[in-house]
């Protein structure tokens, strides 16, 4: 059996006496304590296995529910989309053209047959002519200019047309219908003076039927064209399934505030079972080390006072190094409690190696820790000041872009402040792509992008 105390010896030669100084530590009670602690871990670790299969379980069936919530939450969306439309659509019919439910259904209907024809969802298309109906006073109107906008919708937009794409294209083409033709000349539509002159003076029906001619001449029937192609197919299919969705949004949604609160008791439930679980566990695998952390305190402090005393003798002497670390390496065999001795054996060693410096040493890193803090605080706000003010340019740019206002004089400054980094451009759209692209990078590295 092991001694209680391993004895180890450090040779120190003092130039002044010449003695040799002996330490000794003890490390058998600390021994015990580890070695005490592995069965009662070992009996926990079914009973931790079991906690975290109950976690698992429960954030399996928070993972169904919240399955369900976002399927039910899609279809919801799309049948709010279209009501918003459609309850839009009656509205302002009713209040500019007095009309009836059956007027209302007709348009409807309309937009149904057109979304089949062409690649424009109906959803879309209701957008659109809600905005255009607040310019109008007569049904009819909407008739005739409904598949002129979605040809004009589907040459400006392609096969993503959105709602608020509609809706741009209809307050364009209402402003059209009261003599105003320059906002659509700046699209690209082209109109004679005789259409002018009809479109300022000419009655509603005439004006309308006019409008959508101007159109029809410019950009032809592209809904259907672009129907007849792949990607148009595919977009009609789309537009067949989004109808689905929305039919079974409506049946979902006066369900949706039972399935909302049933999901967010189920995510609440979750997170506590496995803040349960995890706590269990963690206390399960904790309580058996307490004993040794203890004494781990105690065997830590009495090695500390050893180590202080040991660094004020080796001062101004010198120590056989050598010998030191080979004793070490008997005492961590001997003890079986490596990781205590190893921290030991490295403390000696350093200040056996330099006790003379150990001081100047702990300055310096000291120093060096304080400037590398320093350092990384002064790069942190170089990078945001740098981030806000691009952002401020970037906002700036895109108010002059969408104003259409002269733009040389903020080009000329852009060239001057960045033109280093980013290189010079001639146009404020370059500037605000180029500034998009390459502020991140450049706003990390404070000097280059």
């Amino acid at each position: 059996m092991a001694n209680n105390t391993v004895n180890f010896t450090i040779n120190i030669k003092d130039n002044a006496t010449g003695k040799l100084k002996e330490i000794t530590a003890s490390t058998n009670d600390l021994g015990k304590m580890v070695r005490s602690v592995t069965e009662e871990v070992r009996a926990n670790q079914r009973t931790i296995v079991d906690w975290a299969q109950a976690a698992q379980a429960a954030d399996m069936l928070s993972q169904s529910i919240s399955q369900i919530y976002d399927a039910a939450k899609d279809v919801t969306q799309a049948y709010q989309v279209q009501l918003v439309a459609e309850t839009q659509l009656v509205t302002v019919m009713r209040q500019r053209m007095k009309a009836t439910d059956e007027e209302v259904q007709s348009i409807k209907e309309l937009c149904s047959a057109q979304q089949e024809l062409g690649v424009i969802g109906d959803e879309v298309q209701l957008s659109g002519a809600q905005q255009m109906a607040t310019f109008l006073n007569e049904k009819k109107s909407l008739d005739t200019l409904i598949p002129a906008m979605n040809n004009l919708l589907a040459q400006q937009n392609g096969l993503n047309s959105t709602n608020q794409d509609a809706v741009s294209i209809g307050n364009l083409m209402g402003k059209a219908m009261q003599g105003q033709t320059e906002v659509l000349q700046r699209v690209g539509i082209s109109f004679s003076e005789a259409q002018k002159q009809v479109l300022k003076f000419g009655t509603e029906s005439e004006r309308a039927a006019v409008l959508a001619q101007v159109i029809t001449e410019n950009v032809g029937n592209m809904n259907a064209e672009l129907a007849k192609t792949d990607a148009g197919k595919q977009k009609q299919l789309e537009n067949a399934l989004g109808d689905i969705k929305e039919e079974l949004g409506a049946i979902v949604q006066p369900m949706m505030t039972v399935i909302t609160k049933t999901y967010q008791l189920f995510t609440v439930g979750t997170y506590l079972a496995k803040t349960v679980s995890t706590v269990k566990s963690l206390r399960l695998a904790i309580g058996p080390l307490l004993p040794t952390f203890v004494s781990w305190r105690v065997v830590s402090v009495r090695l500390s006072a050893t180590m202080t005393v040991l660094r004020a003798k080796l001062r101004g002497v010198e120590v056989g190094a050598t010998t030191a670390r080979m004793a070490i390496s008997r005492l961590m065999v001997a003890s079986g409690v490596g990781v205590a001795i190893a921290v030991l054996s490295y403390a000696i060693y350093k200040l056996t190696g330099s006790a003379s410096s150990a001081s100047d040493e702990l300055d310096n890193l000291t120093t060096s820790a304080r400037q590398l803090r320093e350092a990384s605080d002064a790069y942190t706000t170089a990078s945001s000041d740098a981030k806000a003010a691009i952002d401020m340019e970037l906002a700036s740019l895109k108010q002059l872009i969408d104003s259409h206002a002269d733009d040389k004089q903020a080009v000329s400054e852009l060239n001057s402040k960045y033109g280093e980094a980013f290189g010079t451009y001639e146009t404020a759209s370059e500037w605000y792509d180029v500034l998009t692209k390459k502020s991140e990078t450049y706003c990390r590295g404070n000097n280059s992008p």
